[in-house]
């Protein structure tokens, strides 16, 4: 009975964490609904709004037994990743919801292939370079500015990777990403909603602002924690690389975006090399300390909400 639950357990974590990938992309393509009525600036400051008082409710933060250190690092935890959500929707209304997500989506493969010295990394990370130059074109069709958007989201994810696991090693349960999203909506809220303007008052527009948040940020949230304390590290990585996938189908299905196929080989090759990247670290994490490398320790999978 009891490996029964265990089992019971690890699927509804792997069904939890795919479910929060669909979750996100989804509140993100509902987002880029908004842009025409209020711009992306706005449609963040709303998912702030809404998202932080929710988390902060759920994660009860006990700012009393916090260092000043651990607030500092959840602060800044925050203000990156409200950074990397502006930048990613800047770059989702350039050049789409799929592509601009496989692009951020280099940013924690790149933490693990640029700590990695081992010749398997190197090959992944010439192919993963080869499929971006594929997905943003070469040709010069594509937007530039959306594609360094892109790039900028991918990089403060990179960082975020870093900051989450020190956030995540020093407060407990969920207090950190209560006042991570805090933080970021005191920074980035205002000049974002007045972005808004009188676009505020519809309340169609806030409904759709208040479903961002929850499919964006709350649930994802709630989600990936559930998932990463009952799954492994090379289960957690390879479910992540899903991502892409799931963002080039929301594009398609929600948003009628069009890839071609060469940009779905793309995405695909890139969940791959992530795929490849994830389980060669798994197996060393497994290995007698001593054998222990960097690579080991920082796979793309960190604990990292978008």
């Amino acid at each position: 009975m009891a490996r029964s639950g265990r089992s019971s357990g690890h699927y509804l974590a792997l069904g939890a964490l795919v479910l929060s990938g669909i979750s996100f992309q989804v509140g993100a393509a509902v987002g880029v609904l908004l842009f025409p009525a209020i711009g992306f600036l706005a449609v963040v400051g709303l998912r702030l709004v809404f998202g932080a008082p929710i988390l902060w409710m759920v994660g009860r933060p006990q700012l009393g037994s916090l260092t000043r250190s651990d607030l500092m690092t959840a602060a800044t935890f925050g203000i990156v990743s409200g950074a990397m959500s502006l930048s990613l929707f800047a770059a989702v209304e350039r050049i789409g919801l799929g592509v601009a997500v496989t692009i951020e989506f280099t940013g924690p493969l790149a933490v693990s292939l640029l700590t990695s010295r081992r010749w398997l990394n190197g090959c992944c990370a010439v192919i993963a370079a080869a499929a971006v130059c594929a997905l943003t074109g070469l040709s010069g069709k594509a937007d530039p500015m959306g594609c360094a958007l892109g790039v900028v989201a991918a990089g403060l994810w990179a960082s975020s990777i870093l900051l989450s696991s020190r956030m995540g090693s020093t407060i407990p349960g969920r207090q950190g990403p209560a006042v991570a999203v805090a933080a970021a909506a005191v920074c980035f809220a205002p000049v974002a909603l007045i972005h808004a303007g009188r676009g505020l008052a519809d309340p169609g527009i806030l409904l759709l602002g208040f479903c961002v948040a929850i499919l964006a940020t709350v649930v994802p949230q709630m989600l990936e924690l559930f998932a990463i304390r009952r799954l492994s590290r090379g289960e957690y990585g390879n479910l992540m690389a899903l991502y892409p996938a799931i963002a080039g189908i929301v594009g398609v299905l929600v948003l009628r975006e069009g890839l071609s196929p060469l940009q779905w080989t793309a995405i695909a090759t890139i969940s791959a090399v992530s795929c490849i990247v994830t389980i060669s670290a798994d197996r060393r994490a497994r290995m007698p300390r001593r054998m222990e490398s960097a690579d080991s320790r920082t796979a793309p999978l960190a604990a990292v909400s978008e």
